[in-house]
Parts: C-alpha cells; structure tokens; sequence
C-alpha cells in the first residue's frame, strides 16, 4: 500500500512538472480538418514526426503514456502504437506477445489479465525501471484527444471491427489513422467504416492503382513506403494524387543519421518524404522544426500551450 501511494505521489510531481512546459498540440476537432491536414498540398502541407512507439530516451518507455505526452514539448506528435490482448481479451498498447523486454514481468501477455497487466511497471530501452503503466486503448484514446494523431497498427489480430467499435465510443475518428498491411485489409477498413483514416502500404504506384480502384477516397490514405526512399518520380506522383507518406527511419535510417548527421532527415523531406517515423523524435523535431512551425497552414492544425 505505501509503495502503491509513492508511485501515486511520484506520477502527481511528474504530470505537474510536465504541465508548466508549453507542448504543441493538433487541433482535429472535425473528420474533414483531419482529411485537410493530411491532403498533400505544396502551399500547405508541413513535414511531421511520427513517434514510433514514444521513441528512445532514458527515463521514457516504449508506449507509455507518459513518454507521449513528454515528445509533445519538442514538435506536434503523430504517434504510432500497436495493439495486444490479455487473457480475459482486454485491449492495450503493447508491442511484444512476451512482457519481459519492456516491463518489469514476465510470461505472454495473452496468459495474463486485466489487473495482473495494470500491477507491472514499464521499462525503458535501458533496462531501468519507471513508474509507468501499459495502457490500455481506452486510455490512449482519451488521453489523445486534442493532443496527438494516433496511427493504431491491430498487428495481433485484433479485429478492425472491434477496433472501430473502441474508437467511435470515444468519437475519436478525427484524430486516429488504422494500419493496413495490403490493399485487402484497406477494402476490409473501407467497408467498415467509408470515412476512418487509413495507412496502407503503396511501396509503388501500381499498389496505389490497385486500391483506386476500389473506390477509397485518396483523402483518406496515408502511404506507407518502408524503411528505404523512393525515387522523386514517386513522391512526385502520390503527391499528385494529394496522397502524403510515411517512412520508418526506426531502425537503419535512424542509426545511419546518428553515426553521420541528422541532416539526413531534412534530405529526407527535400527528396518528397512527408511524416519520418523515428525512434528519434525529439532529434528529428530539432531538424524540421523551422520547416513545420514556418508553415502558413501550421496555425490552423496546432496549437503550442
């Protein structure tokens, strides 16, 4: 109980710290504004910093709430987090099937409930331990709305519809992008829902043909395009299309960047890259902050307070 009441306590001193520091924050509060943020637009549209997973810092764990809400200080968060279930089929922000790597547990995530889940404690990529708590998607919904865009990726086969059903309870449908892995799975999304966002792998312009097709409102896509850059003939055609896209820097890119130079994420963007996904969030934010804050449409989608 005691050590129950100073987790209380040292989470209380930490929110209140993070509060005197003015954060950005989106302001999505229609469908159609978030279709107008993320319609590629050569006047308006600004780079963005996707967080993968909360990125890598001391102190600040993988899909940790709070670690969120920390990357918020240093530019206007896109954030991308990934779904798990727990034995009594409770959904949470969760990467691994097993809790060793990130918590201070251990055994599969699926073996264990609801309330064994909420007692464990987060770690970061350290090892060190922190105060903080898996998430449940609840939380992270409420905890989004008015702060982040969240790009929710259903990888362990947690169905769309039942995503869906999570998301409108919280109207969330105006911050909140669902990952599909393949044109499939986007026609799935579509007919579940005509107007969610959706980011579906187009690695070339035929994948992209092939979901036209379909009838998906290109407003509604966020291309995917892998851990490499494409050509500027690419970019040049999804950006045609208003279609804007991401890549994942997590990992090669990201380390390429450390050992060189981070300006690498701004050749990223000259080159038509649009949102870098990056375990790197705070450096990214550093290098394209002038790009983003600059832009004449940035006071329409952000606030900083």
């Amino acid at each position: 109980m005691i050590k129950q009441i100073a987790i209380i306590i040292f989470i209380s001193i930490i929110a209140l710290a993070c509060e005197k520091k003015k954060k950005y924050h989106f302001k999505l509060d229609t469908i159609e504004k978030t279709y107008e943020l993320f319609t590629y637009d050569p006047k308006k549209s600004f780079p963005m910093v996707l967080a993968h997973r909360g990125g890598k810092y001391k102190g600040y764990p993988e899909n940790a709430i709070e670690s969120f809400e920390y990357m918020m200080q240093f530019s206007p968060m896109v954030i991308q987090c990934q779904l798990n279930y727990s034995a009594d089929d409770s959904v949470f922000i969760f990467r691994d099937d097993t809790l060793s790597r990130t918590t201070n547990g251990i055994g599969n995530i699926h073996e264990m409930t609801y309330p064994e889940l909420k007692r464990l404690e987060l770690i970061d990529y350290l090892g060190n331990n922190t105060p903080y708590k898996i998430p449940t998607l609840s939380e992270m919904l409420d905890w989004a709305n008015g702060r982040a865009f969240l790009i929710i990726n259903p990888r362990h086969n947690i169905p769309f519809d039942r995503l869906l059903e999570q998301v409108k309870a919280h109207d969330a449908l105006n911050y909140i992008c669902i990952v599909a892995r393949n044109v499939e799975e986007a026609m799935a999304i579509d007919s579940l829902d005509s107007t969610v966002m959706i980011s579906v792998n187009l690695v070339d312009t035929t994948e992209y043909k092939r979901l036209h097709r379909t009838g998906v409102d290109p407003k509604r896509m966020i291309a995917y395009t892998g851990k490499k850059t494409k050509s500027e003939k690419y970019y040049y055609f999804m950006h045609g299309k208003g279609i804007m896209n991401i890549i994942k820097a997590a990992g090669k890119l990201d380390e390429k960047a450390k050992k060189t130079d981070d300006d690498l994420y701004i050749e990223m963007v000259q080159l038509g890259v649009d949102i870098i996904s990056t375990d790197r969030p705070v450096e990214v934010s550093k290098e394209l902050n002038f790009l983003i804050i600059n832009s004449q449409s940035f006071p329409n989608f952000v606030e900083y307070k």
